[in-house]
């Protein structure tokens, strides 16, 4: 038997101890070694979320691909797989088809296909997913109150806008965005320009020609101008105009 380990941490667990790739080949080569396998290959996917469909994470494709009969497929946990329910049945089923065995490191019903086994590893595939469904739905519910209270929520800022920081009423600060009036004048251009029948390159040279610059002093490139001109130009938070 060769047992396949397949290691996954995203890239917010890539923080936290306990879930890092080295504790997990750690825990799945020991089991590989109480298998017997005769040899071990270990395949990972860094910085990859467990909701990730499969064909994107090279990691998984690789471990998959590897797996003849008798083999073993070794996970330190089941979510390591997916946390989401029916991904991790889908795998469940081609590693059957490929004459392999799924085994979790920390047991989660893998160790049989005994009834009770099964609905095991159905338990623990559910509650991962819940697990990722509470997380987003918590990480939702600041981000809408840090929006309601005006606050930046992170990510690039959106071109037409600048962050700046404000002093609420309690004395404190927090970050926020406003209009940065030499972006919006470009945005704007550009929105007349394209109302003019004006193509997405002829935008861009012609703002070049009127003295409109992306961020650095570069050119704003026809891909720039095309996503200024599709998004929703309203700022992610409650931005204050100058």
């Amino acid at each position: 038997m060769n047992a396949i380990v397949y290691l996954r941490v995203s890239t917010d667990e890539q923080a936290q101890s306990g879930l890092g790739l080295e504790a997990q080949r750690a825990a799945c080569e020991a089991r590989a070694r109480a298998l017997g396998a005769h040899s071990v290959s270990v395949f990972a996917d860094e910085g990859v979320s467990g909701s990730t469909p499969v064909a994107e994470r090279d990691g998984l494709v690789a471990a998959l691909e590897s797996l003849g009969k008798g083999d073993c497929l070794i996970v330190a946990k089941r979510d390591r797989i997916a946390r989401d329910y029916l991904v991790a049945g889908w795998v469940d089923l081609e590693v059957a088809r490929a004459g392999a065995r799924l085994i979790s490191a920390a047991g989660e019903g893998t160790d049989s296909d005994e009834p009770m086994a099964k609905v095991m590893r159905g338990i623990v595939d559910l509650f991962a997913q819940y697990e990722r469904d509470m997380i987003r739905a918590r990480t939702a519910a600041a981000l809408r109150a840090k929006r309601a209270r005006g606050e930046k929520t992170g990510g690039s800022v959106p071109f037409g806008y600048r962050v700046a920081c404000v002093t609420v009423t309690d004395g404190s600060e927090r970050k926020t965005l406003v209009a940065d009036k030499g972006e919006q004048a470009a945005i704007a251009r550009a929105r007349e320009l394209h109302a003019q029948g004006l193509g997405l390159r002829r935008i861009a040279s012609a703002l070049a020609a009127d003295g409109f610059t992306g961020r650095g002093g570069r050119r704003l490139a026809a891909t720039t101008v095309a996503r200024l001109l599709q998004r929703d130009l309203a700022p992610a938070v409650g931005a204050a105009n100058e």
